[in-house]
Parts: structure tokens; sequence; C-alpha cells
């Protein structure tokens, strides 16, 4: 049997705690059919629990923590192959791959959990594509003056700030944390990569997940064509909560069991199936 590690990738807000409250949910309810089922739990099974009961009563789950009591590995057997899996999720909040970015600096946890991985969750929130500034986001981010305050009428130009590491896209973000895998400190060799879209529930009339990441994060798609010697790549739409809970109205939810509320789409994934893209990822 074989034995893979998963692990986890996502700038912040990127849908990473939600994805593992429903998928905790999934695998202890039994209520569909899945890929997956849970041999035994290492870490803070008290954490999966409490964001599984949240994401069942459509509470925020809130974020990954930075305090480091959170880690948590799941092990799992396929249930059609019978091989085994180690899902890790350790306690690394997307704060951690912006200071990757923005200082270049790593903690040596998050170097160990890269050296025995054998495959990769990518987290993009569909509905964070920012690839512009308002003036409010812009003038909040180099410190202007609060509203009301003696230059309340003051303003940025976006033309006249100085660049600096937080002004980075989201689109070169990513491309920045997958190149960093192909160079030391990190352990050189070829990954699986699983995209996870999530918010998939937000487009109208969307695409297949390839096409939507093709014209919308033109230059992560094009980084994982160039790369597929490294990245062996299958994207993923991912709802897994069923609504923006601050957009959203429960009450105008249908009456369904929580885990159809769940939608994933791609690579021929079963559409209430969370474990499709970590059953791929195990049968590399």
């Amino acid at each position: 049997m074989a034995n893979t590690r998963t692990v986890i990738l996502g700038l912040p807000e990127s849908g990473k705690t939600t994805f593992l409250a429903a998928l905790w949910h999934l695998m202890e309810s039994e209520e569909t059919d899945i890929g997956l089922v849970v041999d035994r739990v290492e870490g803070d099974q008290k954490y999966l629990n409490d964001i599984a009961a949240k994401w069942r009563t459509y509470q925020p789950v809130g974020r990954t923590s930075q305090v480091g009591d959170t880690d948590v590995s799941i092990l799992v057997r396929n249930t059609a192959t019978n091989e085994t899996g180690e899902l890790s999720f350790p306690d690394l909040a997307g704060e951690a791959f912006d200071r990757q970015i923005e200082d270049r600096r790593i903690t040596p946890s998050y170097l160990t959990n890269f050296d025995g991985d054998d495959g990769v969750l990518l987290f993009i929130k569909v509905d964070r594509v920012d690839e512009e500034m308002s003036i409010a986001e812009m003038n909040e981010l180099v410190g202007a003056p609060a509203e009301g305050g003696a230059d309340k009428d003051a303003s940025v130009d976006p033309d006249e700030v100085e660049w600096g590491p937080k002004l980075i896209l989201n689109q070169a973000r990513i491309v920045q944390i997958l190149t960093d895998l192909l160079d030391r400190p990190f352990a050189v060799r070829p990954r699986r990569l699983a995209v996870i879209l999530s918010a998939w529930d937000v487009l109208l009339n969307p695409p297949a997940p390839e096409d939507w990441l093709a014209s919308n994060m033109p230059l992560v798609h094009q980084f994982l064509t160039c790369n597929r010697s490294m990245f062996e790549t299958q994207v993923y739409g991912v709802s897994a909560q069923g609504l923006d809970l601050e957009k959203g109205d429960v009450s105008k939810m249908p009456h369904l069991t929580a885990s159809k509320r769940i939608t994933m789409v791609g690579n021929g994934a079963r559409i209430h199936d969370l474990t499709a893209p970590l059953t791929w990822l195990m049968t590399g």
C-alpha cells in the first residue's frame, strides 16, 4: 500500500478552513459516498469537531490561527484501492504565505511540512481576483488619514504611490509560492498539484475550472503550463459552504442534508465528494 502525504497552500481567506470543516463533516457523518475513509487522526481533533459544527450551522468557521495549536493530520484510506495517505493541515495562517512573499522568510516548521509531501492542495478564491485596487484600499494600505480627520478629503493617487511588497498582486504571490518549491531550501522534485477554486457557487454559468483559471488568472495558468514537468495539475471548482455567509440569506437555503450543500466539479469528481482531489493526489 502506498502512503502519501498531502499538504495545503493558500493566501489569507482563500477557503482552506471551510474546506477542512466540510471535509471532516463528510468523513464523520457518512451521509454520502466518498472516496476516502478515516483511519485515525493525529493532532487536535477537537478543532476539527468545532469547525465542522460551525460549518453545519452556517456559522463562520474562522481562519487558521498562528498560535501553533491546531496542527492536525487525518490518516485516510482509499475505499477503492486500499491505499493509505496522510492529509496534513499544519497550523499555517494565510499570513505565513504573505510573509514568504513580502519578507522572503519561512519558519523551520513550514519547511518541514513540505520536505515530505507527495502532493499539494492550492486554494484560490474565485471572488478575490483583485487585479486593481480601489482608492479607498490604496489609502488604507499606505496609511492615508482616516475619514473624518483633518485631511479627510485627501486621497492617494495610485500612480504616485511608491511600490512595496504589500502591493504584489495575488497572481504574482501564488506564482512566487510555487516557484519557491522549485528551489532550495525546499526539496526540489516533481509534485502533483490540485488547484481548488473555492466559492465556486458565486459564479453564474461557470466554465470548466481550468478555463476559469486560464481566463481569470492567466499568470498562474501560464506558469503551471510551462512547468508541467514539475507540477502535474488538476483544477477543481469547489463550493464547500453553499453560499456567501456575508451576503447570502441562510433562511432561503433549501432544506438539504449538510453534505448536499457541497459542490465539487472537475476531473470527473462526484458532485458532493470533497475527497476527489485528495484521492487523485494519493494515486500519483
